[in-house]
């Protein structure tokens, strides 16, 4: 898809559509973005992209996936384009937005004042495979790109807490995940494969971008997935950069028997 075609449909959604050309040309470090529905968000740099695919292409297929009284998790939140499109989505349930970067947290959680949404609850730490603090490499060209993993446009590097998926559910006491996402530049393969058997049988539904990361096999990933009992579909693939994921269980999950 061409610039003109993203365009065109991003004009649907945004009013002020010419700042989301702007930060497409690298013209704005930030924006804010003022939707037809009614929805402001603060952005940062590189947001244009992230906004583009959440919620004009809707590439986790989030519309149709997320049900009003849905628990989710959002991993890798960034400004909250995935976690603020799921809580109109699902009313009567609760996010819980999870994102590393300190400014990226700050607008987060500005954006879920500003549009006064009170089912997300944000938080500011890594996922990982460790509860201890972790190294995060910030990226000078993209705000969504930062990660535990040197990015294509390396900046400085900040320490952040770190936490593990096991501990989170725990200390939240969440006895069931509908829809999970995860956006996490790298991350996801600790935080799974670091996963106890009885929080993966929590998760009815996942959505995630698999990185291409040194030493590590997104195969084997999808692999661990599938033994997990869940159906794993390839949405969309980068070559040497990205795979597109959703996964689903195939039987319900224990917390859909109850």
């Amino acid at each position: 898809m061409n610039k003109f075609q993203k365009l065109k449909l991003v004009r649907g959604h945004i009013l002020n559509w010419h700042l989301w050309l702007s930060d497409y040309f690298k013209l704005t470090n930030s924006s804010v973005y003022y939707l037809k529905n009614g929805l402001i968000f603060k952005t940062c740099k590189g947001a244009h992209n992230t906004f583009f695919h959440v919620w004009v292409r809707d590439c986790y297929k989030t519309k149709e996936s997320i049900k009003p009284k849905d628990i989710v998790i959002d991993i890798g939140s960034n400004v909250g384009f995935f976690s603020i499109l799921a809580s109109n989505l699902c009313m009567e349930g609760k996010i819980h937005s999870i994102e590393a970067c300190p400014s990226n947290f700050k607008k987060l959680k500005g954006n879920i004042k500003i549009n006064n949404i009170k089912n997300i609850i944000p938080f500011n730490f890594a996922m990982g495979s460790s509860s201890k603090i972790r190294e995060l490499h910030i990226s000078k060209e993209n705000e969504g790109g930062h990660g535990f993993y040197k990015n294509d446009s390396p900046g400085r590097i900040i320490k952040v807490k770190g936490k593990t998926l096991n501990d989170f559910i725990k200390e939240n006491k969440i006895e069931k995940i509908d829809f999970i996402k995860v956006d996490c530049e790298g991350a996801e393969y600790e935080i799974f494969e670091s996963l106890d058997n009885d929080n993966f049988e929590k998760i009815r539904l996942l959505a995630m971008e698999i990185h291409q990361i040194e030493g590590k096999n997104p195969l084997k990933l999808m692999d661990l997935l599938k033994r997990k009992g869940f159906f794993v579909e390839i949405l969309e693939q980068q070559t040497n950069k990205t795979i597109l994921i959703i996964a689903k269980k195939f039987l319900p999950p224990k917390h859909l028997n109850s």
